[in-house]
């Protein structure tokens, strides 16, 4: 997940809104790709630490 972070904070690689999966690079990025990248780290420290 973190090679997605960029030195600057930027986060790349997020997928557009649409109704298919479509081709993405490194320097797109939205607003969701934020909150959908800390609360996929928050469920896995809760998988982490369950363990």
């Amino acid at each position: 997940m973190v090679k997605s972070v960029f030195p600057n904070g930027k986060l790349g690689l997020v997928q557009p809104v649409g109704a298919d999966p479509q081709k993405v690079t490194e320097d797109m990025t939205a607003v969701y790709g934020v909150g959908a990248f800390l609360l996929a780290g928050t469920e896995m420290v809760k998988l982490v630490e369950n363990k």
